[in-house]
């Protein structure tokens, strides 16, 4: 490069830098006008979307720092840590240190789920803003934050012993030096993610008690309560979860961590991503085998019954407390519970983990049962198990002393005698653990892909088309029925044509039970029609009023139970210092209000609307004859996207079917207009019907149940009325027939988990 060149490329990235920082400090300033028009009064604050003219200079000013190198992002780091350190942004007593602000870069980095370049980005711009004590990078956050990594052990599993060891070349028991890499997996401790997690939490009730006859949650049923019972001081509980899950989208490799959540969180943390706890992980690449699932389990478990003793807890107000802790439930799915309860396979013999019977009349197995099944039939038990696994141990005795030929003669009859026990189960040396009743029905599997698929693949199927309840025939009318249900679009997962029904996924098929049952009204035979309802408000019930996948958090390298674990207690530790001592710093107010969501005054929900319309609503003109109006097509509700019915229609997806408060009622409507009066806060123009009844189910006899949540109007007798923001409830489902008959679906909880 010549001399003349190499000039003009610094002066060129001088003056990027000038303008960098002159751009930082503009942002940097507070809106005067915004803070000052603001109404402390009022709950919500709203803005208008801006023109794409006017957003122009912004994105010229954005593209122009995009097309900086590495180079010139060394040039500004340099160039800001050489800067004179007497004009600081802070006086020095009021500055947070350099764990304040690494602490609050974690918490917003999970809130808005940045990116890793973002946060450097960010820290650049605090040091251009000239921010004392700011992290150099996103590598000096994370070692502010740990000092020290995770305890975790990673075990190795003898290929000549099959006994675990921590060495991978060397095994102490059987003094075996091995030269293949051997199948591994790692555990995690327990009691340090559970100190964390109650050290970020004051308001966990360690002495619930059920306060009346109601079951709003698992702390509520005749299990938990009985446990309780028994116990007068602190105690906790888990729920365990055990799965494969693909490290990222299209693997072919799978990965099974175990999960235990803790009970006694309220519900709406208890999934929360720093409050789960990773157990261990079996890397993969494929499923493990029984055997490799016990030796996962074994340290898990052994960790579980010291911690049943009472282990010292330093608790966030009481300083250090025993507290025992219990696991009592597990919740899996059927492939994943049979290595957990350590049965046979589920589409086998026996292969119910409830045992139920089994009925081998033809080629398909049968897990049907009847009313006499339920009341005589012997439940999977601890007390069941101790029989069967003590039956199982002599029949393997007992074997060895047989000859070959007399083994395959009775193989039979001990797989009928050990009714699908294939090995012993570690969880039965749990206090409070039932092999059998512990581990609960995961709806997505069990449900939507096993009951629900199976009875759609009755009805719709070629090998049933000559039976009584097939309605294949009609299936194109019922695909475009179908097309009919309008889903917001926060639904998790919009569903397909339903000819393509065999290829959904569960969260489809679950949309098609809650919502879609009403294609088939008039189709499928009375009979059969009813006995879906059924199904339909048994889920709408059982579901109840967020989890992320946890490998979600990870960047997909090859160790991803240290990369698990790292960012969970990464972020539970930028917890702990938030609630501490954030508060002592000038970051106080923006951590509590914008990142840990605590504040004193009622929090604001910010409004924008958008995608203004010239085309006035004459109803809405009537109403307001000499006002100004303005007319817009969507509304956002913090994260909540609203819209009209014009605006939604011929779209996938509908955002204006919602539930609101009318006269003092939960009423379903639908937005005909979003508009402001004279420039002040939006309001909606709603249309809702007028004779509208609920959902009649017929139970067995002459009782019928009415379900609230979902409503269906014989007529379109449409009434309009006008209503405030905060009236909105949430968003809703509509189904509105050919012949303009409407049926109105409530969701049975905002975001679902199985």
């Amino acid at each position: 490069m010549s001399l003349s060149q190499s000039r003009w490329t610094t002066w060129r990235q001088h003056q990027k830098l000038d303008k960098a920082i002159e751009l930082g400090s503009k942002l940097f300033q507070p809106d005067d006008d915004f803070a000052t028009n603001n109404d402390n009064n009022n709950q919500f604050t709203y803005t208008e979307e801006m023109d794409s003219s006017d957003s122009s200079d912004v994105n010229d000013i954005k593209q122009e720092l995009y097309e900086q190198e590495h180079d010139e992002q060394d040039l500004l780091k340099d160039h800001v840590e050489n800067h004179n350190a007497s004009e600081l942004l802070f006086d020095a007593d009021d500055a947070a240190n350099e764990i304040d602000i690494a602490s609050a870069l974690i918490l917003l980095k999970k809130q808005h789920n940045l990116s890793t370049k973002c946060i450097e980005d960010i820290i650049l711009l605090l040091k251009s803003l000239r921010v004392s004590n700011t992290p150099s990078s996103w590598y000096k956050v994370k070692r502010l934050l740990l000092k020290s990594k995770p305890q975790s052990t990673e075990y190795f599993i003898c290929s000549i012993c099959d006994q675990l060891s921590t060495n991978k070349k060397y095994c102490q028991f059987c003094s075996t030096t091995h030269h293949v890499e051997l199948p591994s997996f790692r555990v995690f401790s327990v009691k340090d993610q559970l100190q964390n997690i109650l050290f970020n939490h004051h308001d966990i009730d360690l002495y619930y008690r059920k306060k009346d006859l109601l079951i709003r949650d698992i702390r509520d049923a005749s299990v938990y309560q009985s446990i309780r019972a028994q116990h007068s001081n602190l105690m906790l509980t888990l729920t365990i979860n055990i799965d494969g899950i693909q490290p990222s989208k299209g693997s072919i490799k799978t990965i099974w961590p175990i999960i235990l959540i803790i009970n006694e969180l309220a519900p709406n943390l208890r999934f929360a991503f720093h409050n789960i706890i990773l157990a261990g992980l079996w890397p993969g690449p494929s499923k493990p085998s029984r055997d490799k699932m016990k030796h996962l389990l074994r340290p898990i478990v052994d960790e579980l019954l010291l911690l049943e003793r009472g282990q010292a807890f330093n608790l966030l107000d009481k300083g250090m407390q025993i507290i025992h802790v219990y696991l009592i439930a597990g919740c899996c799915d059927k492939p994943a519970q049979a290595l957990a309860q350590c049965i046979v396979e589920p589409i086998a013999a026996f292969g119910c983990g409830f045992m139920v019977p089994t009925d081998n009349n033809g080629h398909v197995r049968s897990f049907s049962t009847t009313q006499h099944d339920i009341n005589t039939i012997r439940k999977r038990s601890n007390e069941q198990y101790d029989e069967l696994i003590n039956l199982l141990q002599l029949q393997t005795q007992l074997k060895s002393l047989w000859s070959k030929k007399n083994q395959l003669i009775d193989e039979l009859t001990d797989s009928h005698n050990q009714k699908g026990i294939a090995g012993v189960c570690i969880f039965r040396e749990l206090k409070y653990f039932d092999v059998g009743y512990s581990f609960t029905a995961d709806s997505l599997h069990n449900i939507y892909l096993g009951t629900f698929k199976r009875m759609i693949g009755l009805w719709l199927g070629t090998k049933s088309r000559e039976k009584e309840w097939s309605v294949l025939e009609k299936i194109n009318k019922l695909d475009e029925l179908f097309e009919r249900v309008r889903l917001p679009s926060t639904t998790t997962r919009i569903p397909r044509s339903l000819l393509d029904y065999k290829k959904f996924k569960g969260n489809e098929f679950r949309v098609l039970l809650l919502f879609g049952h009403a294609i088939f009204y008039k189709i499928l035979p009375k009979r059969f029609y009813d006995h879906l309802i059924q199904l339909v408000v048994l889920m709408h019930l059982a579901e109840g009023r967020e989890i992320r996948m946890l490998v979600h958090a990870t960047r997909g390298p090859r160790n991803q139970g240290q990369e698990m674990i790292n960012n969970l207690n990464l972020f539970q530790h930028a917890l702990r210092h938030a609630y501490i001592y954030s508060s002592k710093t000038n970051l106080g107010s923006f951590v509590k209000s914008h990142l840990l969501h605590f504040n004193d005054k009622p929090e604001k929900i910010a409004m924008k609307i958008g995608h203004k319309n010239k085309k006035e609503d004459c109803a809405v003109r009537h109403l307001f004859p000499q006002s100004e109006l303005n007319f817009y097509s969507t509304l956002h509700i913090g994260d909540l996207r609203l819209s009209t019915r014009t605006y939604s229609h011929g779209k996938s997806s509908d955002d204006s079917n919602i539930l609101f408060i009318l006269n003092g009622n939960k009423t379903f409507g639908r937005i005909r207009s979003i508009f402001t009066v004279n420039d002040g806060e939006p309001l909606l123009f709603v249309a809702h019907v007028l004779n509208i009844s609920p959902l009649v189910c017929q139970l067995d006899g002459y009782e019928e149940f009415e379900f609230r949540d979902i409503q269906t109007a014989s007529a379109t007798d449409w009434s309009f009325v006008l209503i405030n923001v905060q009236d909105f409830i949430e968003k809703t489902v509509l189904f509105e027939r050919p012949n303009q008959c409407c049926c109105f679906f409530r969701f049975p909880n905002l975001v679902h988990s199985s």
